[in-house]
């Protein structure tokens, strides 16, 4: 669906994870996220569409304790800073791990069972 677009951020040097409606770009310091930004939104303006900014978000990712950092009224072009982020399924935190997507599978796991467990009674 949005091939060009993939090739679009590709050339201005950005790496591209797409799954069907789905997309992430993943830049380094020395790529300017605004630029990400601006290139998908002139891609959506081409193609008379818009991208939800409610459903985006932007995941800084550094060494340093950087979710003290995040102020989550901060945007960058309409898209909010996000201590960690659900893409695909999978909850990504801003050190790159996947300790909220355990506790969000935790959290599944005791609601089943008390379901089984009120379904016994």
């Amino acid at each position: 669906m949005f091939n060009d677009l993939i090739e679009r951020l590709e050339a201005a040097g950005f790496t591209v994870l797409a799954f069907a409606d789905d997309l992430s770009v993943i830049g380094t310091k020395d790529i300017n996220l605004e630029r990400a930004i601006t290139i998908c939104n002139e891609w959506a303006k081409d193609n008379e569409m818009e991208i939800n900014k409610k459903k985006s978000g932007i995941l800084l990712h550094n060494k340093k304790n950087i979710a003290q950092r995040v102020n989550k009224e901060e945007k960058i072009l309409g898209i909010p800073l996000c201590e960690s982020y659900k893409y695909l399924g999978v909850h990504i935190d801003h050190g790159l791990t996947f300790r909220n997507h355990l506790e969000h599978i935790k959290e599944k796991i005791q609601k089943c069972k008390h379901m089984i467990k009120v379904m016994h009674c």
